[in-house]
């Protein structure tokens, strides 16, 4: 049986988009860290100034928000140590590797993506969709916020 060239387009054009998601997730994740980056350098320099505490406090707060970010984006891995003891089971899966599996499981057929696999991007889309624009609202809001607080004279 051979496939027909149209459904291999359509096949590629939705591994190209799934390729593309998985980038965003990157990106995303690459801008948390930045941020995280940032606040840690902030702290260090306010230590040992009169509202050194209440930027580590600040600073601190704010990390947890990209940290609830960041555990919805990416999968971490568990430890050596951790595997070890089968605790997988406490590290669930995230928009990284759902992605990925889609794509492992879309490229591992001739044909056209079913309807289950595009409802299952959609899904994801949406989902990672919603962190990336809180990331962008913690970006335009609480971490301008803070780094005005952390560095009031300006850069």
């Amino acid at each position: 049986m051979t496939t027909p060239q149209a459904e291999f387009d359509e096949q590629f054009g939705f591994l190209m988009a799934i390729r593309e998601k998985i980038g965003e997730n990157h990106r995303a994740v690459s801008r948390i860290h930045s941020l995280r980056r940032r606040i840690v350098e902030a702290i260090e320099a306010a230590g040992g100034t009169e509202g050194a505490a209440d930027i580590a406090r600040a600073g601190a707060e704010l990390d947890a928000r990209l940290w609830e970010i960041e555990d919805q984006l990416r999968q971490f891995r568990p430890s050596r140590q951790h595997r070890a003891k089968q605790e997988l089971i406490n590290w669930p899966v995230r928009l990284d590797d759902k992605f990925a599996k889609l794509l492992e499981h879309a490229e591992a057929s001739d044909a056209a993506p079913t309807s289950r696999d595009r409802m299952l991007f959609d899904d994801l889309s949406e989902r990672q969709e919603e962190q990336i624009e809180t990331l962008g609202f913690i970006e335009e809001g609480e971490a301008t916020r803070f780094f005005d607080q952390a560095n009031p004279g300006g850069p």
